[in-house]
């Protein structure tokens, strides 16, 4: 459609009488802008020449008005104008979507929050909402390692690829792997007590999206778990003082977390015959009860104290104190064997899930769901071991200690 003297002005249709569209029986020419925001000409029918005239008086006004306004306008002003709209053609974005943005953003800044209050305010909400001591010191010491590095800034200036980085930038701190980029897992667990730092940012209204949904999670390889034997059990147990013991047997026939097992007092074992493990002490902030066999039991009542800690006495221990007590233990009695923080834990349930095959049971008991009982649990063992794994009895562990057994060559019959 090229442009003409006609434009704007109401022109009569022919064809729309003889094709029976009395709505198109005249037409109007003009200029808009399209949604590339190039000028371009256009037309608009109308059913009498009133409306179509209607019409164009009232582009005829907008344009006077424009121009009005246009001449009151610099040069350099139009320029930069046009210049901006070039940038967000290609996007598909007009220049009031532009300001619009930039607008919403100072106002989000201006009611935002540096990160250090934000974390501050989050960590008063977690503890007016219940969560665990352990839960709270993971918050305050990861999302503390970022405010150290982003105090000053509001979190609705922080974007993903800022967090990206900063994460991939994370060493190891301590042990053999110092200096080394830290573990996939360590990574996501940064990556998702960030993202709960930034969720509550988003709910204070305070930044408005969550910037850790723009973070890559790294894959992590699923290690397959190795299930210590009944016989490994066995020795375990011999080699074990009085004070270590008792907190091994524990863990292996009740499925207790070593973190949870450091945090275990006498007075958790409750007469009814069941284990206590309060919600302060649980990983998941849950508080649950484990039915404590009657072997355990006996054990456990002979050697019980009147009260303290059932590992390290009055004081207690940390759980890193108790890991390295009982990777001690499992170097005499089991040399060259790899021993993961919760070995004992991880063949206790799946003996029990083998022994009850029973995956919501076990999974209370266990302070696990039954999904990921399913997937790392089931099917590791059998019904027959899992008899033997609990026929081990803490007093006289030497009792059942299984003997390799030789192959035997056998004669050929003649």
């Amino acid at each position: 459609m090229r442009n003409s003297r006609f434009t704007l002005t109401p022109l009569p249709q022919k064809w729309a009488k003889a094709a029976g569209r009395p709505d198109r029986a005249w037409a109007v020419s003009y200029h808009r802008l399209n949604e590339q925001g190039e000028l371009v000409l256009a037309r608009s029918y109308f059913r009498s020449k009133a409306e179509a005239s209607d019409f164009c008086a009232e582009r005829k006004a907008d344009k006077t008005s424009l121009g009005n306004l246009a001449a009151g306008l610099s040069d350099d002003f139009k320029r930069e104008a046009l210049a901006c709209a070039d940038k967000l053609r290609p996007y598909g974005h007009s220049l009031t979507d532009a300001v619009d943005a930039f607008v919403r953003d100072l106002e989000l800044a201006g009611a935002s929050k540096t990160v250090q209050e934000t974390l501050n305010h989050h960590l008063v909400s977690a503890r007016a909402s219940g969560c665990g001591t352990r839960h709270i010191d993971t918050i305050e010491s990861i999302c503390g390692a970022f405010a150290a590095d982003f105090r000053a800034r509001k979190v609705s200036t922080i974007k993903g690829p800022e967090i990206q980085a900063w994460l991939e930038a994370r060493k190891v701190r301590t042990g053999k792997r110092k200096g080394e980029p830290i573990s996939p897992t360590t990574f996501n667990s940064f990556k998702n007590y960030l993202s709960g730092l930034f969720a509550h940012a988003v709910d204070q209204g305070w930044t408005e999206g969550n910037p850790m949904q723009r973070v890559k999670a790294r894959k992590v390889r699923e290690r397959p778990v190795r299930l210590l034997s009944p016989g490994d059990l066995s020795r375990i147990l011999a080699v074990a003082d009085e004070s270590l013991r008792p907190i091994l047997a524990v863990q292996a026939f009740c499925p207790v977390r070593t973190a949870e097992a450091s945090r275990l007092r006498w007075e958790d074992i409750l007469p009814g015959g069941h284990l206590r493990i309060e919600a302060s002490a649980s990983k998941t902030g849950m508080r649950r009860t484990i039915p404590i066999r009657e072997t355990l039991l006996r054990y456990l009542v002979k050697c019980r104290k009147p009260s303290g800690y059932i590992y390290g006495g009055e004081e207690g221990a940390t759980p890193n104190a108790l890991v390295q007590q009982i990777k001690a233990r499992v170097r005499s009695a089991l040399p060259g064997v790899a021993w993961g923080k919760n070995a004992m834990r991880a063949s206790c349930v799946s003996y029990r899930l083998a022994e009850t095959q029973d995956l919501q049971r076990t999974a209370l008991e266990a302070g696990h769901t039954p999904d990921v009982l399913r997937s790392k649990y089931q099917q590791l063992t059998t019904p027959d071991e899992a008899a033997r794994w609990f026929a081990v009895d803490p007093q006289d562990p030497q009792a059942l200690v299984i003997p390799f057994r030789t192959k035997v060559k056998r004669r050929k019959a003649e």
